[in-house]
């Protein structure tokens, strides 16, 4: 047991859900993490993204802590907050090798199935008699969308939907207005200067995740024309 007396600690992400966690002072920045993880998942993680142990990043001031240090080395005091943040990269590696493990080894060659002897003759088909004629001739002059066609404009109208409705998912993370000039504080809570902020939410699109990823690691180059690529 840690002699260390226990902590309040606050965390904030950048959609701006809050949480708080007890822990020592002397308590690890990866056993931290490990509570959040089965503690408050909900807050970080989403049905998009399930919990993936070990994809967690923890920003303190604007610096990405490491799993070995310990909250007292740095520097986390009562009264401040860390951002718990998905780590895109190794959520992205670490969900390909999930997937493989699922997927198993490769399922064996099925066997050969020899093929049944055709007949012998084919039947000629029996002349269409007049009731049959009859039925045919108004089949013909109700001649509509074929039942395979219908099915696949259905289909495309329901993927158009789905289709919708991802736009509408993702452009409901971006930051407008009154959105934007809150979501732009909260990333300067973190440690960030508001130019840089500002800089790399240009850059996101106003997409907040997007930018902090941005800060933390540099701003691809290009991205931004004029004004550069990677903030140095």
């Amino acid at each position: 047991l840690s002699s260390s007396p226990a902590m309040n600690l606050r965390f904030k992400t950048v959609g701006g859900k809050e949480f708080c966690l007890e822990a020592a002072e002397d308590a690890t920045i990866a056993s931290i993490k490990g509570q959040i993880e089965t503690q408050h998942a909900e807050q970080v993680f989403s049905r998009l993204q399930p919990v993936i142990p070990g994809t967690l990043n923890l920003i303190y001031q604007g610096k990405i802590l490491k799993d070995e240090e310990t909250l007292g080395g740095c520097g986390v005091t009562e009264g401040t907050f860390m951002v718990p943040m998905i780590d895109n990269a190794k959520y992205k590696k670490a969900k390909a090798a999930q997937d493989g493990e699922a997927a198993g080894p490769a399922a064996a060659p099925a066997q050969e199935v020899t093929p049944a002897p055709a007949p012998s003759a084919a039947k000629t088909p029996a002349a269409p008699t007049k009731a049959e004629e009859g039925t045919r001739d108004g089949e013909e002059k109700n001649v509509g969308t074929p039942a395979g066609e219908a099915g696949s404009a259905g289909a495309a109208d329901a993927e158009a939907g789905g289709a919708g409705g991802v736009e509408t998912k993702a452009a409901s993370e971006l930051a407008t207005g009154d959105s934007l000039n809150a979501r732009i504080e909260q990333i300067m809570e973190m440690g960030f200067p508001r130019e840089e902020v500002e800089r790399a939410l240009r850059a996101a699109f106003n997409n907040p995740d997007r930018a902090v990823e941005y800060l933390m690691t540099g701003i691809p180059e290009g991205i931004l024309g004029g004004e550069g690529g990677a903030a140095g």
